[in-house]
């Protein structure tokens, strides 16, 4: 028994405030709307390009200080830059992702609270008396 849900009607034939005892209609326990993050993983994408582009740059300028030869840097270069990019696009997948998961999961109790409560009134509405 649920000892958070109010107790039962009083008289025969009449109803209660909560329409069904338990944690799946309690509002309480219903999860919340998910934050969007588009603005940060704009952010993201805009700092991670000037990060790539200072790497390549750093490896190559450093590199030639050092005595390297640019047909081994800029490939070196090019390739630091492109695997931190392919990283951070990968972490925005799964960030959006899971974003799209916690609407979904709303998205079904909310099916399932529509479900319950509609059938909750199709049977309450033929237990009511008519008011004469």
């Amino acid at each position: 028994m649920d000892v958070t849900a109010p107790p039962d009607p009083v008289a025969e034939g009449t109803m209660s405030d909560v329409p069904i005892h338990g944690e799946k209609t309690n509002i309480l326990f219903h999860p919340t709307p998910s934050v969007s993050y588009e603005p940060t993983f704009k952010a993201l994408e805009k700092n991670t390009g000037f990060l790539c582009v200072g790497i390549l740059l750093s490896v190559v300028i450093l590199g030639k200080m050092f005595g390297g030869s640019l047909v081994g840097l800029i490939p070196l270069g090019m390739c630091l830059a492109s695997g931190i990019w392919m990283w951070m696009k990968e972490v925005i997948r799964s960030g959006r992702e899971v974003e799209w998961d916690s609407e979904k999961t709303r998205g079904e109790t909310v099916s399932e609270y529509v479900l319950i409560m509609s059938k909750l009134l199709t049977n309450n509405t033929g237990n009511r008396k008519p008011s004469s």
